[in-house]
């Protein structure tokens, strides 16, 4: 008999494949690996540049079926990068440990099927 966390998170997996989300490829030093149906979300983190001023700065929140990245080089790591290709452009994102001290990748559900990734864009240029 399977939980009711098991059943939302096959649903919300359906629904990622019904509806698609980005295609991208995730890479560390010289390995690269396709992600497909990666869900992008926001999260606003409060920020102090090197001047010391305050801020808030975007990150872009990638939600990715485990699957496909923790079986092929464990976890995501600081510093790892994230490319897509939107409208000609090349966008880049690094991976990043957020200002409140978390890790830079936790579980998105209780039943480890998915992970969210947290980055920042470091590079858009024309392809």
């Amino acid at each position: 008999m399977t939980s009711f966390a098991d059943e939302l998170a096959a649903g919300l997996a359906d629904l990622r494949d019904q509806y698609g989300g980005a295609d991208m490829i995730y890479r560390r030093g010289g390995v690269s690996i396709s992600l497909t149906n990666v869900v992008k979300g926001e999260t606003k983190v409060p920020n102090v540049t090197h001047e010391g001023f305050a801020e808030q700065r975007d990150t872009l929140d990638l939600i990715v079926e485990a699957e496909q990245l923790i079986g092929q080089i464990t976890e995501p790591r600081q510093g790892d990068r994230v490319d897509e290709i939107i409208d000609g452009f090349m966008e880049s994102y690094e991976v990043t440990t957020p200002a409140s001290g978390d890790r830079c990748w936790k579980w998105s559900d209780v039943g480890r099927t998915t992970i969210r990734i947290h980055t920042f864009l470091v590079k858009r240029a024309a392809t």
